[in-house]
């Protein structure tokens, strides 16, 4: 895990590496300093950059509707931004952007009377994964099932 590679690289700290082959990617042979700070980074679980990722589960558009309009508005504001529909986006994709970016916007409709299966699925992806050190914001839309019949 994360921790075990940090106490590595603090042992290996002043160490003239020449190559790194990880199971997990390709082997490095150039720019070593630049990706060590990048692992020293990640087992921090400091993000990389300030960002925001928008990660949302839509079923008739409306949620990805607002989550686009969100993503304008913060752009506008000068924010980088990442914007992934849970449905289609493998999670190995939006969790490497997590890891990235400083923010997290989680949001979702409801379904049969839960939150989606797609966010459900990735939210518990992105929780085996301990994601620390981030701010984020999660808002769900609420079925009709639970809003309450009002007759005049």
């Amino acid at each position: 895990g994360f921790k075990e590679n940090y106490a590595l690289l603090k042992k290996l700290a002043g160490t003239d590496i020449q190559i790194i082959c990880s199971l997990h990617g390709p082997v490095l042979l150039s720019d070593l300093g630049y990706y060590l700070g990048l692992y020293d980074t990640w087992s921090k679980y400091e993000p990389e950059s300030k960002g925001v990722v928008i990660a949302y589960a839509s079923v008739y558009g409306h949620t990805a509707n607002a989550m686009e309009i969100l993503s304008c508005r913060l752009r506008e504001k000068g924010m980088k931004v990442k914007v992934y529909d849970v449905s289609v986006t493998p999670a190995s994709d939006i969790i490497s952007a997590v890891f990235k970016y400083s923010h997290l916007v989680a949001a979702s409709t409801t379904y049969n009377a839960g939150i989606f299966v797609r966010m459900e699925e990735f939210l518990n992806d992105l929780a085996a994964h301990n994601i620390q050190n981030r701010r984020s914001v999660s808002c769900a839309a609420f079925t009709m099932s639970f809003c309450p019949l009002i007759h005049p």
